[in-house]
């Protein structure tokens, strides 16, 4: 069995938003239960681009957010960020990717600790990616973002794997990713304050990210970021970012005509 103390558990998928009042009790019950038996748990879930800012300040939400801001080694908020777009991650920023900026600003009004935030889905589309190596540049911009938060523990990329015996195209695309997420935990490390401030390193930069100046390690001066993962046959590789400072960037590169529409 999955160890309690160890995994966080996630039972709630792309809800209704229109029902955030009464889903902010059911999780707030939900996550009581989840403290007294011992378990880790992340409420929601919610689809890119939801909920509404509104929404993360009604009654029984704010009391939901005071008590995993109390327990925030086994209490979070899922999120699902997508761009819905395979040629612009970057898309309507922050209201897709980055939409967790608002839980943040609306705690932050509030006087509530931010809470704990998995991405546990994150991505472009539902079954297409960009072409390397673009996608990787895009998984490197959300590390830069994401890593700048210690509250946000990880990203997890989707990846539909095998349906009905077959590996799907986006299952392969993903694969492809697996050498570079490696390469990406070993070589690199994003911002310090005196650094990232001054640099935004934004997509139209060809540098790989091992030719980048790296700023040096001064005691206390790196906070713990991000972990990004993607799995292939059981293999999970990360990539293990730092980041103090909150960086908000506006990083939409040059449109590219596809000819593709939205998956979704």
């Amino acid at each position: 069995e999955l160890d309690p103390a160890m995994v966080w558990f996630e039972t709630m998928n792309e809800l209704d938003k229109n029902r955030s009042e009464w889903l902010a009790q059911f999780a707030l019950r939900t996550a009581q239960l989840a403290l007294q038996d011992g378990y880790k748990w992340a409420a929601f879930g919610w689809a890119s681009g939801e909920p509404e800012p509104g929404d993360w300040e009604s009654p029984a939400m704010l009391e939901l957010l005071r008590l995993i801001g109390d327990n925030p080694d086994r209490l979070g908020i899922a999120l699902h960020e997508y761009s819905y777009l395979a040629d612009d991650i970057g898309h309507e920023y922050p209201h897709k990717v980055g939409r967790f900026l608002d839980l943040f600003a609306a705690a932050d009004k509030h006087g509530i600790p931010r809470p704990t935030v998995l991405i546990t889905e994150w991505g472009w589309t539902y079954n297409n990616i960009p072409a390397e190596p673009l996608a990787m540049e895009d998984v490197a911009w959300a590390a830069r973002l994401y890593g700048a938060y210690p509250e946000v523990l990880g990203a997890a990329i989707w990846n539909l794997g095998i349906l009905d015996g077959k590996v799907l195209p986006l299952n392969s695309q993903m694969r492809e990713l697996i050498d570079n997420m490696l390469a990406i935990s070993l070589d690199s490390y994003f911002s310090a304050p005196q650094w990232h401030s001054k640099r935004r390193w934004m997509r139209g930069s060809s540098r790989r990210l091992s030719d980048r100046p790296r700023p040096a390690s001064e005691p206390g001066m790196l906070a713990e970021g991000l972990n990004f993962s993607t799995t292939d046959s059981g293999r999970t590789t990360s990539s293990r970012d730092s980041a103090a400072d909150e960086i908000r960037v506006r990083r939409p590169r040059e449109r590219r005509s596809t000819g593709q529409s939205p998956d979704r």
